[in-house]
């Protein structure tokens, strides 16, 4: 898959409100302009996330890094817990 095709898919969930996207100089960055950061609007494993936390995190965040390296193009997963999120940023470079 393309970085433009991984592009469009990701627009599509901004759109259908799966997904928000913002701004932000990643941590080590220089030059002109900011990363674009992908937050999940709602954890999938909301219900599990209670009582295991940690796991259930971490589990997150090696399945998206395994999605970001298959399709390439540079993205980057990390942890990045917030109130009402999902737990994992996705960097577009």
């Amino acid at each position: 898959m393309t970085g433009a095709t991984a592009t469009f898919h990701l627009e599509r969930l901004v759109g259908d409100g799966l997904l928000e996207a913002g701004f932000a100089r990643a941590s080590g960055r220089t030059g002109p302009g900011p990363g674009r950061c992908i937050h999940l609007a709602n954890c999938p494993f909301h219900e599990l996330v209670v009582r295991h936390a940690g796991l259930v995190c971490a589990m997150n965040l090696h399945l998206l890094r395994g999605l970001t390296d298959e399709l390439g193009g540079g993205a980057q997963a990390r942890l990045d817990p917030a109130e009402g999120r999902c737990c994992v940023t996705i960097t577009l470079p």
